[in-house]
C-alpha cells in the first residue's frame, strides 16, 4: 500500500514540466555493502530538521513535503520501488506516503540552550528500531550553525561535526546494514556563506586552513568500511538569494528550490544503485 502511495505521488507530479538537471553518471563501482537495486522494495527514511520536514521559505508547509514529493516522482519514474518511512506524515497534506523524520528547529545534539530538541539519542533510536530503513538520507546542521552564529563562546563548528559523528555512530550501531547518504546543508542566506562552505567541505575563501567538516567525516566512515556516501553539491543546489530562500533559511517550492534538493538526493541514490553499474560491484 505504501509503495502504491509513492506511485500516486509520481502521478500527481507527472503533469508538471520536468526541470532539466544535469545528472552525472554513477560512480564506476559501488561497494557491495552500499549497493541497492531498483527492483528491491526499499524503505527510505529521511532524517533532519525543518528542511527535511518541508517547511517553505516564507512560511507554511509544502503541499508535497518539500523535496520528498519531487524525489518520489524521480525515483518512481526511474523504476525504483520505495516506501518513505517514519513517524511523521505532516507537511505533505496532498500526497500520502511521504512519511519522514524531519523536526523543525531541532539540532543534531543539544550542547547549549535554545533548541526544542535533538536528533541524537531517543528520537533516532526509536525511528530506526521501529521502521528498520534500508536507506537513510541525513541532512542536518542548519539550526546548529544558526545557534553557533548567535553564541560563538560555547558552540563551534568542530562541536557540530562531532555531534554528527555521534549521530552516525548511533545509526550504524543500531542498523549496521543500513546505507546512509549524508549531505551538507543548503546555502541558506541567514548563515555566512563561508561558514556553510566550511561546514560542508572544510574549505572556504574567508579563512585559510582545513576545518572539521561533513565531507571529511563521511570519508572517515568510508575508510572504516561503513556503507555511507556523501551527497556532493548540496551546498550549491539552491541559489543563495531571496527568490530561492524567501525567509533566508528554507528553500522555495520551485524548480531551483526544493526540487533542486530532490535532484541532489536523486543523484546520490543513482550513485549507489547496482542496476546502473552492472558487473562493477566491489566489496570493501
Amino acid at each position: 500500500m505504501a509503495r502504491f502511495f509513492v506511485r500516486i505521488a509520481a502521478c500527481l507530479f507527472c503533469m508538471a514540466a520536468l526541470t532539466s538537471y544535469t545528472i552525472p553518471s554513477p560512480a564506476a563501482t559501488v561497494p557491495a555493502a552500499l549497493a541497492i537495486h531498483k527492483e528491491t522494495n526499499l524503505r527510505i527514511m529521511v532524517i533532519g530538521d525543518s528542511i527535511t520536514a518541508g517547511i517553505l521559505g516564507g512560511g507554511g508547509a509544502s503541499a508535497t513535503g518539500g523535496y520528498r514529493g519531487r524525489l518520489a516522482e524521480l525515483l518512481g519514474a526511474d523504476g525504483y520501488h520505495v516506501t518513505f518511512v517514519g513517524d511523521r506524515n505532516d507537511f505533505a497534506p496532498r500526497v500520502p506516503g511521504l512519511r519522514h523524520e524531519g523536526f523543525p528547529g531541532y539540532v543534531i545534539r543539544s550542547t547549549s540552550k535554545g533548541a526544542p530538541g535533538q536528533l541524537l539519542g531517543t528520537l533516532v533510536e526509536r525511528a530506526l528500531t521501529k521502521y528498520d530503513p534500508d536507506v537513510i538520507l541525513l541532512m542536518a546542521g542548519t539550526n546548529d550553525l544558526l545557534r553557533y552564529e548567535a553564541d560563538h563562546d560555547d558552540y563551534d563548528q568542530a562541536t557540530i561535526v562531532e555531534s554528527m559523528d555521534l549521530l552516525l555512530r548511533q545509526i550504524f550501531r543500531l542498523r549496521p546494514h543500513a546505507r546512509v547518504i549524508l549531505a551538507g546543508i543548503v546555502n541558506s542566506p541567514k548563515l555566512p556563506e563561508c561558514v556553510v562552505a566550511r561546514f560542508d567541505t572544510g574549505r572556504d575563501s574567508c579563512a585559510p586552513g582545513n576545518f572539521a567538516n561533513l565531507r571529511s567525516l563521511a570519508d572517515q566512515y568510508i575508510v572504516r568500511g561503513y556503507a555511507i556516501r556523501y551527497a556532493d553539491s548540496m551546498f550549491a543546489a539552491v541559489p543563495r538569494d531571496a527568490v530561492h530562500f524567501p525567509d533566508g533559511i528554507h528553500p522555495c517550492a520551485c524548480a531551483n528550490g526544493y526540487d533542486a534538493v530532490a535532484a541532489t538526493w536523486y543523484k546520490a541514490i543513482l550513485g549507489i544503485t547496482a542496476d546502473n553499474n552492472e558487473g562493477t560491484l566491489s566489496s570493501r
